[in-house]
Formats: structure tokens, C-alpha cells, sequence
């Protein structure tokens, strides 16, 4: 297969993603365990939080399980990499105001992640065209 990222791109990226992994875990740990928190949808529980988070995890881990970076592993980032912004949607539901530090902490954290490893990605692919 082609590669698309040279051996330094890819273990930064790598890096990257674990970064997102943790910054994620945070976040999706948090909304759980205090969910009164977080503005959302009052159909969302503590248990569909923390299961939303398992196909978030499950990119991240195929993308690291990777050995090249290869066209599958800059789509799985890359993917990864939308899925880490979605968190800003609970302020599509209420203001930064009213959230704790804590709560708008994790969310920003997993967006800063999400948006490094898309422009890194972005610049790595860039490079080795």
C-alpha cells in the first residue's frame, strides 16, 4: 500500500491520537458521572454517554494498531479527528457560562485534540505528496 505518511509524521500523529484518546476519556467520563452538568438532551443517560464513547475508542485503537500510515490510517484519524469535535455540540445546548471549568475543560481538551491531529494529518499528507 502506498504511504501516506513518512515514519516521523506517523509517530507524531500516533501521539496525537493517544492525546485524543485521553482527552476524550475525560470528557465522555465526566459528562457521565455528572451529567446535570452538561446542557444536552434530556433523553441522554449517564450509560448512552459512556456507550457513545466505545466506537470513538474503537477508531482511535485501529488507527494506532496500524503499522504504516497508509491510506486506512489517515482515514481512521482523520475520523477520529471529526469525532473529537463533536463535543462541542453541548454548547449548541447552553452556554460555556453554564458549565464549570471542569466540564468546559474536557470539551475544549478533546476539540484542541481533534483539531491538532486533523491539521497535523492534514500538513503530513500534504508533505509527502
Amino acid at each position: 500500500m502506498h504511504e501516506m505518511l513518512d515514519c516521523r509524521s506517523l509517530r507524531v500523529v500516533k501521539w496525537i491520537v493517544v492525546a485524543g484518546i485521553v482527552a476524550s476519556l475525560a470528557h465522555f467520563t465526566d459528562n457521565a458521572f455528572e451529567i446535570g452538568r452538561y446542557p444536552e438532551p434530556s433523553w441522554i443517560t449517564p450509560s448512552i454517554v459512556l456507550s457513545a464513547w466505545i466506537p470513538d475508542a474503537i477508531v482511535a485503537i485501529a488507527a494506532l494498531l496500524r503499522k504504516n500510515g497508509d491510506i486506512v490510517f489517515v482515514t481512521l484519524s482523520a475520523i477520529f479527528g471529526v469525532l473529537l469535535l463533536t463535543g462541542l455540540a453541548h454548547y449548541a445546548y447552553g452556554s460555556a457560562s453554564h458549565m464549570v471549568f471542569l466540564s468546559n475543560f474536557t470539551i475544549v481538551f478533546e476539540a484542541v485534540s481533534g483539531g491538532t491531529l486533523l491539521v497535523t494529518l492534514a500538513r503530513a499528507v500534504a508533505r509527502r505528496s
